[in-house]
């Protein structure tokens, strides 16, 4: 009960660091809850369907900034940016650096890939609340401050491929499927 009143604290404070102000306080509950917070009570909502629409916004989002900042980029590049802007791992490090983590309710875990994949959906999560509750004036500047001002600091595009396309790209040229 205590842990309770303490998570709800701390949300108010990264809300408000943020300059962020919810309207429904039970979609902030519902994004900053993760479905391993359930821990079997399957009547809690966690932030599933919220990531789920979060991830959506937030791939349009960053499209339509790179879309409109290079103009004469190849579409290739563009979503090699857009990749590196919006994985799991960039995503979860944003979250840890504006302090999301203490605000999650989630079954902790030892695991790094587990946390990453908490604070990610939190994130995401995030996003589909604001644009559910203001509409999406709220999350593009937010995704403006927190994500879009990383474009500079990206290496060129062709090092941003993802390992996974890497291989898509040798097992194609070489004729395996």
């Amino acid at each position: 009960r205590v842990t309770f009143y303490i998570l709800v604290i701390l949300r108010q404070d990264f809300l408000k660091r943020m300059d962020i102000v919810f309207k429904n306080d039970n979609l902030v509950r519902m994004a900053f809850t993760d479905s391993s917070w359930r821990q079997g009570d399957w009547q809690r909502e966690s932030n599933q369907r919220l990531e789920f629409f979060g991830d959506a916004v937030l791939s349009v989002l960053v499209s339509e900034y790179l879309i409109r900042k290079f103009v004469y980029k190849k579409e290739g590049d563009l979503t090699n940016i857009r990749s590196a802007l919006t994985r799991q791992t960039t995503l979860a490090l944003v979250a840890e650096e504006l302090g999301m983590e203490p605000c999650i309710y989630w079954g902790r875990s030892d695991s790094v890939m587990e946390r990453r994949r908490v604070l990610a959906d939190a994130f995401e999560a995030l996003i589909g609340a604001l644009v559910l509750d203001q509409g999406y004036h709220a999350p593009r500047m937010f995704v403006r401050k927190v994500i879009l001002s990383r474009v500079q600091d990206l290496p060129n595009t062709t090092s941003l491929v993802s390992p996974k396309n890497r291989l898509q790209t040798r097992a194609n040229k070489a004729g395996k499927v």
